[in-house]
């Protein structure tokens, strides 16, 4: 059973309804939406959910239609979506989005799944979580990031899309963070230094001397050779089908 809710024009905030339904889906409409996966009083809710920042709603059987002429879809807006526990599929739309696949606190003990972000136009932030994610920037300049540091097995796909994006491999600031560590690694499909809307960059934690790259072996995607990124010898990401990366110029 899928059950629907759809907000305004305005500033929503959703949950999505529980009572033993196993897929939900939230439209925010237009304004600067938040939107959860999870209800109020289940934060662990474990469910396949569909939230959608501004799209107009497609109608659902057996439930409480949209209507166009009482609830205008708006203007996108700058959108927060938070999918929880469970396999689910994020998309921000128009505006400036932020987007977690599972919740944005708990880090290991947090709900996970395999999770579809897809940031839509706009300068997003996307965040996967746990799980064997794939993160789409879509049009923007947006920032990708699919594991939580330290060791994991997951395998993320990451496609920044149009514009200068960043794909999170850690995290040099206040704190250093790795990702990526053990026998997980990110797939980055379209990473462009060049190009006239482009200008990607791949951040990482630590010193950039601790890394190197392999532009010998062919991971994914077309036959191509890629280029592989290590940390001390461990598997960080695969940058697919180039060998046109640099430590010196790329990373940050």
């Amino acid at each position: 059973m899928v059950h629907g809710k759809y907000g305004s024009a305005a500033d929503n905030t959703l949950y999505v309804s529980g009572g033993g339904i196993s897929h939900h889906q939230l439209w925010g409409l237009g304004g600067d939406d938040v939107l959860y996966g999870w209800t109020k009083k289940n934060p662990g809710l474990d469910t396949d959910d569909s939230l959608y920042g501004d799209r107009v709603p497609v109608p659902l059987s057996n439930e409480i239609q949209y209507n166009s002429s009482t609830t205008p879809p708006g203007v996108p807006g700058d959108d927060v979506i938070y999918g929880g526990g469970g396999n689910d599929k994020l998309y921000g739309d128009g505006g400036n989005d932020l987007l977690f696949g599972d919740k944005a606190f708990g880090g290991y003990s947090a709900p996970s799944g395999r999770d579809t972000l897809d940031g839509g136009e706009g300068n997003d932030w996307l965040y996967g979580g746990g799980g064997n994610d794939s993160l789409m920037g879509g049009e923007g300049d947006d920032y990708l990031d699919g594991a939580f540091g330290g060791s994991t097995s997951e395998v993320d796909t990451l496609t920044g899309g149009g514009g200068a994006d960043t794909f999170g491999l850690g995290y040099t600031g206040s704190y250093t963070e790795i990702k990526y560590l053990g026998s997980g690694y990110a797939i980055i499909t379209d990473f462009n230094k060049y190009g006239y809307w482009e200008g990607d960059k791949i951040r990482i934690g630590g010193s950039i001397d601790n890394y190197t790259l392999d532009k010998s072996q062919n991971f994914a995607g077309s036959s191509a050779l890629d280029t592989a990124i290590y940390r001390y010898g461990d598997l960080i990401a695969v940058v697919q089908d180039t060998t046109n990366v640099l430590t010196w110029r790329d990373f940050v």
